[in-house]
């Protein structure tokens, strides 16, 4: 079965729960959906025993949407910005009082614009070891994204599981042509225990598995540009230089999480989330053979107290997370492709990035709406090594900002949200110790490019409002649009997004 046709059937099975859902209404099922409260501490629900009793209501919603993305100032290796075409299912849905199931399918095509010095996908997950040439340009691209867990509960106990997959392929019908698929599998299996009348203590554990073949294609007779194993900061292998066409990614991941809570009432709450990935890039002309390793640890922790009183809620939480990155690069013998041989291995990159964050929350419970308020600040250092050249930039910034959420129904049950937010991004560090690459200019270029992309000051203001109404019983149409708006020193970036359909 392919993927397309799982879609469909992912669709389907939204269609025929519809018509099993409770009769609740579904202004009610939305305004525990959009509840400030729990969306404040949401990172609690990535333990399934944990998300599957975090709603009370069965909901489903389907539905399309349209974006438009225009960025010229973010990484050159990330393009200009991403026009595409949707459309997405979730459901959550209450089997009893002790067990309840959830999915989502969603389905993306699109494209990624003016790609630079960059022909591999999902440049977060294997940078830096990226295929790239000088030229780039669009990317078509095309995803499928599916979901699904279980949970339910015995006696003190609670058990969850999820598993998710995304499957991506991008691809360009002039040289030089990329042919990328990649797919990233995981699956989590949680836990959870009463310890006191209102308190839970919750563990989670994960396991990742993620595949990527990259392939580039030439068909000018006029002859092609070099392909670059690039190897962080702007470095590349010189022995691969040149038409090392083929490349294979694959990697492992694992985790644990530990949660405490109270399911009784928002009160004290603590979560802590550890990581390792491990990715290996192997060139797959000839005899393959691993040519550089990716080894990622990510820690992340966070911790608050929600105060309620009548139809009043303060909170305030705490969070820190550090995730370092080391990049192996394999020495190889200096032979023809087809007997490489590894005679050592050196720990050459290294991405350090760290955040503190601190965040509170002021909401008002009325009888026909919400409101809430979420000011934060946050504290975030990046630093970015090469080891073998001395090649180094460092960032930190701080950032502040203001999310809210509005939601007022009327007399016929429709409803409105409106939620706007701004942030204010100031970089007070900013170090370029970048070593110029002999005889690249355009690497050159591109690295300074990035790093005064990197150490700008930003503005950014986003409203994104949503209006749900009536069609038949247990049956709702939505509306939404979204607005994003950047402002730079020198350039300005915007998004807009605007989506359709049904809630039931």
């Amino acid at each position: 079965m392919n993927f397309r046709s799982i879609f469909i059937f992912i669709i389907a099975l939204q269609g025929q729960l519809a018509w099993s859902q409770d009769s609740i209404s579904l202004a009610v099922k939305n305004r525990e959906h959009f509840n400030p409260i729990r969306n404040f501490y949401h990172e609690l629900d990535r333990n399934p025993a944990i998300e599957g009793f975090s709603r009370t209501y069965s909901r489903s919603e389907l539905g399309g949407l349209i974006s438009r993305q225009k960025n010229t100032f973010q990484l050159q290796q990330l393009g200009e910005g991403i026009d595409q075409f949707g459309v997405s299912a979730q459901s959550f849905y209450r089997l009893d009082t002790v067990a309840s199931v959830w999915g989502t399918a969603d389905y993306r095509n699109g494209t990624r614009k003016k790609v630079q010095w960059n022909e591999s996908a999902d440049y977060d997950k294997i940078y830096p070891f990226v295929t790239a040439d000088s030229v780039g340009g669009d990317l078509s691209m095309e995803i499928y994204g599916f979901t699904g867990g279980y949970a339910f509960k015995r006696g003190k106990y609670r058990f969850g599981v999820t598993a998710a997959f995304t499957a991506l392929m991008e691809y360009r019908a002039v040289d030089p042509r990329p042919k990328n698929i990649s797919s990233d599998l995981n699956l989590s299996l949680g836990a959870s225990r009463s310890m006191t009348q209102s308190y839970r203590l919750a563990v989670d554990f994960s396991v990742e598995k993620y595949t990527q073949t990259n392939e580039i294609a030439f068909f000018s007779e006029l002859g092609n540009p070099a392909l670059y194993h690039m190897s962080g900061l702007g470095n590349f292998n010189n022995l691969l230089y040149g038409t090392r066409k083929k490349a294979l990614y694959e990697g492992w991941g694992y985790g644990a999480g530990l949660q405490w809570y109270n399911e009784k009432e928002p009160s004290w709450f603590f979560q802590m989330r550890w990581k390792n990935f491990k990715l290996e890039k192997s060139i797959a002309d000839g005899q393959p053979f691993v040519s550089s390793t990716i080894k990622e640890n990510d820690f992340n922790f966070s911790a608050g107290k929600i105060y309620q009183m009548d139809n009043h809620t303060w909170a305030i939480q705490l969070g820190y997370q550090n995730k370092l990155r080391k990049g192996i690069e394999n020495i190889l013998s200096n032979g023809p492709l087809s007997s490489m041989l590894i005679i050592g291995a050196v720990e050459n990159y290294n991405d350090l990035q760290q955040k503190f964050l601190m965040e509170g929350l002021f909401a008002i419970k009325q009888q026909n709406g919400d409101w809430g308020f979420v000011p934060f600040v946050a504290r975030n250092t990046n630093v970015e090594k090469h080891l073998l050249t001395k090649s180094e930039m460092s960032i930190s910034d701080w950032t502040y900002g203001l999310k809210t959420t509005w939601s007022k129904t009327m007399r016929n049950n429709a409803v409105w949200y409106v939620f706007p937010s701004i942030s204010y991004r100031k970089v007070d560090k900013a170090a370029n110790h970048l070593v110029a690459i002999a005889g690249q200019k355009q690497i050159n270029q591109m690295l300074q490019q990035n790093f005064q992309q990197l150490a700008t000051t930003r503005f950014q203001a986003e409203l994104k409002t949503r209006y749900d109404f009536k069609l038949k019983q247990n049956l709702d149409v939505f509306c939404e649009a979204s607005v994003n708006y950047q402002s730079y020193k020198s350039a300005q970036s915007s998004y807009f997004q605007t989506a359709l359909g049904i809630t039931f």
